[in-house]
């Protein structure tokens, strides 16, 4: 008989959560950062933002459009830095991608406004022994775009903007960025994949 498959991280978050807890204590519990067990928990369906209620409302295509035509992208700052190796691994690496945004509403000026998104990479091996997969360590950015733009976004087509457009003009400064430290840290250089919007 084949011995049983040890539960992976992402099993616990969701089982701590079933059976009571809360993200914090999750957290605390698994020596994890909050927002790893929340994004798991919101793309697993289980936890629901309070912020959201339901899909969100659909955006007009014509007016999208004629949003983004008036869209000119003038800068691209790095707000937030952070990145830890814990141990050096010896086993199979991989890793895990987040991308959450940083700011509810967008943060309006003279003639536009600025929309930020917080990276994470989190790097993960599978250990030789068992074959449980671990944290030990990761790089987590707050990258924030600005944008010249003809008209204020509403609430809708804002939300499908830093869904969809956002990303794109951010990822490849992030891509970049994990490429080098990755070096910098004395691990395997990780090129991330292009970014491929979904919506």
């Amino acid at each position: 008989m084949a011995a049983k498959k040890p539960p992976t991280k992402t099993d616990r978050i969701r089982e701590l959560y079933l059976s009571g807890k809360s993200i914090s204590e999750i957290a605390k519990e698994l020596g994890i950062r909050y927002q790893h067990a929340y994004n798991v928990l919101v793309s697993s369906g289980l936890h629901k933002p309070k912020s959201k209620k339901g899909e969100p409302p659909k955006v007009d295509p014509k007016a999208y459009a004629e949003f983004i035509r008036g869209l000119d992208l003038r800068a691209v700052l790095l707000e937030q830095i952070e990145a830890q190796v814990k141990a050096r691994p010896e086993g199979r690496l991989g890793f895990e991608i987040r991308l959450t945004p940083a700011d509810e509403h967008p943060m309006l000026m003279d003639g536009g406004f600025s929309a930020a998104l917080h990276f994470e990479v989190e790097f993960l091996v599978q250990e030789k022994e068992g074959g449980k997969e671990r944290s030990f360590g990761y790089i987590q950015a707050v990258w924030r775009g600005v944008y010249s733009s003809r008209e204020k976004p509403s609430k809708t087509i804002y939300n499908l903007f830093i869904h969809q457009n956002l990303p794109v003009n951010l990822w490849p400064y992030f891509r970049v960025q994990v490429d080098q430290l990755t070096a910098q840290m004395g691990l395997p250089r990780l090129v991330l994949p292009a970014f491929k919007t979904v919506r």
